[in-house]
């Protein structure tokens, strides 16, 4: 699939700066000829390149529907073990909002989250992907447009009591712009709720640069809780709560995760073996936290 992707390089030698410190990033690892850097000040991992684009210049994430239904990827966005995962994070969004709130799902994607957020708030969200949009407005009758996150005035008109940006910010090049833009859309002390991999967990410490979330395809702004809260509260927004953050999988897509990512050894055996189990099992889904997913609920500071 990414074979007909080009990367779009800095040739320059000058160091970068962290976006969030301005402290010069240190060089990390190099991951499928993608470069990873760190900051030895508040730990923001990144690839400064930026995300991958294809010949024409679009985002993996504009062109087509590949990037979500390549490798099994179907079987994340589509299955309804997704739907499930967005269950628990519209529980927590209750817990702040009461009903009737307008609420803008930020990252929509294929629009399972707003499915189940219409039936409480008055929900819409967004995309850059057509394809994704354009199946959610078929499929889940939702309010769901095609925008940019860094371009969102041309879209929205009116600011929203919350805002959600599921498994967003981690793929994007300019984090901070797409939270400044957000915090634009919200109201005094409206809310904007968060999820997205945490650099500081135990798990991602532990398996270091084999962490399955440094995906240099995709992963390319992967934040702490603790520089998370320093970029939100440089656009008025102050961290409320936070939590752990788990998803519903079946058994079937770890294991096809184990063969396809894994180098070779036991652990890609491991999910080839694990494969040929009994239809009944691989179907099984159950719910798996490892606390290396963040959830954050903040609030923009009243006029």
């Amino acid at each position: 699939m990414f074979r007909r992707l080009t990367m779009v390089a800095n040739e320059s030698s000058t160091p970068f700066p962290c976006m969030i410190c301005g402290k010069l990033l240190d060089v990390w690892f190099l991951k499928m000829e993608r470069m990873y850097y760190r900051c030895p000040q508040c730990g923001f991992v990144c690839i400064p390149e930026g995300v991958l684009r294809t010949e024409d210049g679009l985002s993996i994430y504009e062109d087509g529907d590949a990037i979500f239904k390549d490798d099994g990827r179907n079987e994340y966005y589509l299955d309804d073990t997704n739907t499930a995962s967005l269950s628990r994070k519209l529980d927590w969004i209750k817990e702040y909002i009461p009903q009737g709130r307008t609420l803008l799902d930020a990252g929509s994607n294929y629009g399972h989250f707003l499915q189940l957020a219409q039936k409480t708030y008055d929900a819409q969200g967004f995309d850059v992907s057509p394809s994704a949009v354009a199946w959610s407005q078929e499929y889940f009758k939702v309010r769901n447009h095609i925008a940019s996150i860094y371009d969102l005035v041309l879209t929205f008109q009116q600011t929203f009591d919350v805002i959600t940006c599921w498994d967003t910010l981690e793929h994007l090049e300019s984090p901070l712009l797409a939270i400044n833009n957000l915090a634009s859309l919200l109201k005094p002390d409206g809310f904007l709720f968060i999820s997205t991999p945490n650099a500081d967990s135990l798990v991602a410490h532990l398996m270091g640069k084999r962490w399955y979330y440094l995906n240099s395809e995709e992963h390319i702004s992967v934040f702490s809780l603790k520089n998370m809260t320093l970029s939100l509260e440089k656009f008025g927004l102050e961290v409320i709560s936070s939590r752990p953050i788990g998803h519903y999988y079946r058994l079937r897509y770890i294991m096809k995760k184990f063969e396809s990512t894994s180098d070779e050894g036991f652990w890609k055996t491991f999910g080839a073996t694990g494969k040929k189990l009994p239809d009944a099992l691989l179907d099984a889904r159950f719910y798996l936290k490892l606390f290396d997913v963040m959830g954050i609920a903040c609030k923009k500071k009243g006029a």
